[in-house]
């Protein structure tokens, strides 16, 4: 008996053991940081002049947590993102946000599996961006939810291979009189990549979308086509064109007009009912970039001709130009600069088009205080063009934004 249990004894041991070497060699890396940020904002809502923006000043606090889990053929990243805005005098516009994101992936010789999760809950007016198209009158509380898994296989050392799949879900409060409508969209891709000398990269995908919103339907079809060429040591462009074909149908609740006789006069009464638009069309897809790096800066060029939904459930076309640049000074003085054009159009039921034109600066310069503590003033300036509509929302708006920034980075704490 005494001796099965020395055997029981040196059996526990030893997968102690193992386990134990197992886990020395997963490296589990933490970070965490913390900010405060001071801000003004001419007109924050972008609203249109003779319904009186105001000018309002922001207090942002932020803490951001990054755990990393690594081996020798997977890795796992966490981050978990809060932030607190308050405004004055502007009350109503205050807002908590989170932002969970998750990225993992595990490689083979040949394959590598990856994995990315996104969860965000904020006010829209906060993290819009240029893909969202509308005006925003006041916060609008919204729900993201994301998940991708993709699969890439290297066929040879010059070729590769990417089957992919996502779910995205947009949820917003309930205000129909902004036109805001819960969508989900399930998309399918596949896609290429083929180093055909060392310095010319040909690349292509496929991909097919299924966009449901609230009484619309949207299935397309992407396939692009492109390359990416190496001109010097330190200049790359890349071009892809493609198109897409879309099948939309939209139901409408509409009404028509009717006599019914209430005795022997005749009453003109308004009769419902349910009507299914349908629509199919195609159009041409556009990517085009250029990247220039210097020793101590570099400056990028994007273009894109893109066509996709937009908040309230329409397709809408936008052409967009984008200009970067990031510039270090020393080691601890950085500072970058940001240059933006949108054009977009998007129907309406009627057949008339309507147009928004928008142009953004940024300009942002860093400095490190200290090991720990990082400094940073920021300027936008945002400028909507609405064109020559009939009612209040035409003509221009714009907003002039400063921020000053102070975080503080803690230890990264290694287990």
């Amino acid at each position: 008996m005494a001796v099965r249990c020395k055997r029981l004894a040196g059996l526990g041991f030893g997968l102690g053991l193992a386990f134990a070497r197992a886990a020395l060699a997963v490296d589990w890396h933490l970070e965490t940081q913390a900010g405060l940020s001071q801000e003004f904002h001419s007109n924050i809502r972008l609203l249109p002049r003779q319904l009186g923006p105001r000018a309002v000043w922001g207090t942002d606090l932020g803490f951001t947590t990054r755990l990393i889990a690594r081996e020798a053929h997977w890795q796992v990243q966490g981050r978990a993102r809060l932030q607190n805005q308050f405004y004055a005098p502007i009350e109503h516009i205050d807002a908590q946000n989170q932002f969970l994101d998750l990225d993992a992936h595990y490689a083979t010789e040949r394959s590598r599996w990856a994995l990315t999760a996104n969860y965000t809950d904020d006010a829209l007016l906060a993290s819009q961006s240029d893909e969202l198209v509308g005006i925003v009158l006041t916060r609008v509380q919204r729900s993201l939810t994301s998940f991708a898994p993709a699969w890439t296989y290297a066929w040879s050392e010059r070729t590769r291979f990417t089957l992919g799949y996502s779910y995205h879900a947009a949820d917003y409060d309930a205000r129909t009189q902004f036109s805001y409508v819960d969508s989900r969209s399930h998309t399918a891709s596949a896609g290429f990549e083929h180093q055909l000398t060392e310095r010319l990269g040909l690349n292509g995908t496929l991909a097919y979308t299924a966009y449901r919103a609230d009484q619309r339907a949207i299935d397309y079809v992407n396939a692009m086509a492109g390359f990416r060429y190496a001109v010097t040591e330190t200049l790359d462009i890349g071009v892809s064109g493609g198109g897409q074909y879309s099948f939309s149908e939209t139901e409408l609740r509409t009404f028509r007009q009717a006599l019914v006789f209430i005795g022997p006069i005749p009453v003109r009464v308004l009769i419902p009912e349910d009507v299914t638009l349908k629509d199919a069309q195609f159009g041409p897809l556009v990517t085009a970039t250029a990247r220039q790096r210097f020793e101590s800066s570099e400056w990028q060029l994007d273009y894109s001709h893109q066509i996709s939904p937009s908040i309230n459930g329409t397709l809408f076309e936008s052409d967009r130009v984008v200009l970067t640049g990031r510039h270090r000074f020393s080691e601890r003085l950085n500072t970058s600069l940001t240059l933006s054009y949108t054009d977009q159009a998007f129907p309406l039921f009627n057949g008339e088009i309507l147009s928004q034109v928008s142009y953004r600066l940024g300009a942002e310069l860093t400095y490190a205080l200290t090991e720990h503590w990082r400094l940073s003033g920021t300027y936008q300036y945002a400028l909507r063009d609405l064109g020559d509509r009939d009612g209040a929302f035409s003509g221009r708006q714009d907003d002039h934004a400063v921020f000053l920034r102070l975080k503080y980075d803690f230890d990264p704490f290694q287990f």
